[in-house]
């Protein structure tokens, strides 16, 4: 594979391109609308204020963002630190309002700073 086709590649993998392509097709095959072009257009609009797209985030991920937080690598992340790296994980203003308004303890370890990324990014 060429420089420029693996780019395209990594690119697509990093912003999970295909699986939200897959997920807007089953979506029209289930719906099956007359404008299909209306229907997507709504369809993302409705996605970046219900926040269907963060259950495209892996364990892995939400791990990564965790050590960003945990400055002192102690596995343990501040309640401030820990809401902005959740912040960083939003993909909508849903999100967004949702790790604003979460109650989150003084420290989280990596388990718990897990267990709120899944219950307040609605992962399906």
């Amino acid at each position: 594979m060429n420089a420029e086709m693996q780019k395209a590649e990594d690119y697509l993998k990093k912003h999970r391109i295909m699986e939200l392509m897959n997920d807007l097709c089953a979506s029209l095959s289930f719906h099956k609308p007359k404008d299909v072009r209306s229907f997507l257009i709504k369809e993302l609009e409705r996605r970046e204020l219900e926040g269907a797209e963060a259950s495209f985030f892996e364990d892995r991920e939400i791990d990564a963002v965790f050590q960003l937080a945990d400055l002192m690598r102690t596995g343990i992340a501040q309640k401030e630190q820990a809401r902005a790296a959740l912040l960083a994980l939003a993909n909508s203003q849903k999100q967004k309002e949702a790790v604003q308004e979460l109650e989150l303890p003084e420290e989280l370890d990596q388990v718990t700073f897990q267990q709120q990324a899944k219950m307040v990014l609605t992962f399906s």
